[in-house]
């Protein structure tokens, strides 16, 4: 029987423009967003994976068995792993008032076993600048070809920004649009909106 893990990776690798009637992994995630004095820094996740994939992942990178992923095991799961998902923007779709921004290689990466499943934990560095204005930033995370399904558990929020005096507000965003099957479907947009406290 092929190793799950390295299935997934076949079909990322070679067949990016496939699209898939039914997803075949699922994965749920929260967004925390990571400010500092001069605005938006970072965009922190938490990827869980579900318990099929978890558990191929555990048998090809908990080398020693104990159940825990350790620094050298972790190291190897990013390598052989996660790393490859930057061929795909890291299926994370950030937005300043509605349009594209870029981020950076993803930095801080680490996994764990939590209650049977791994979870993947990592920030995507991002340089937004707080004006005096509002600014609105969204993230989205999802697969094209329905591959893998992401699931956003709506759990939102922000670290630093009492600290660095900066106006926020953080929320969800519900919006509905037509899926590839032109069917109605309601996407879940971690958003925040940010601005400079005033003097």
């Amino acid at each position: 029987m092929i190793n799950r893990l390295f299935f997934v990776l076949f079909l990322t690798i070679f067949t990016p423009c496939i699209s898939f009637a039914h997803p075949h992994m699922f994965v749920s995630y929260d967004v925390t967003f990571v400010v500092d004095g001069s605005g938006l820094t970072g965009v922190r996740m938490n990827w869980d994976m579900d318990p099929m994939f978890s558990a191929s992942l555990m048998e090809s990178f908990d080398l020693n068995k104990n159940r825990k992923l350790e620094k050298n095991e972790i190291k190897k799961l990013e390598k052989e792993a996660f790393s490859n998902l930057a061929n795909y923007h890291y299926m994370t779709f950030i937005r300043l008032d509605g349009k594209p921004s870029k981020f950076q290689i993803p930095e801080n990466f680490t996994a764990a076993i939590v209650d049977k499943e791994v979870r993947y934990t990592f920030t995507l560095p991002i340089k937004i600048s707080a004006k005096n204005g509002e600014q609105k930033v969204g993230v989205e995370v999802y697969d094209g070809s329905n591959f893998i399904y992401f699931s956003y558990n709506e759990k939102v929020d922000i670290t630093g920004a009492e600290k660095n005096k900066i106006n926020h507000e953080i929320k969800v965003v519900k919006k509905k649009v037509k899926d590839q099957y032109m069917e109605d479907v309601t996407k879940r947009i971690a958003t925040l909106i940010f601005s400079k406290k005033s003097n």
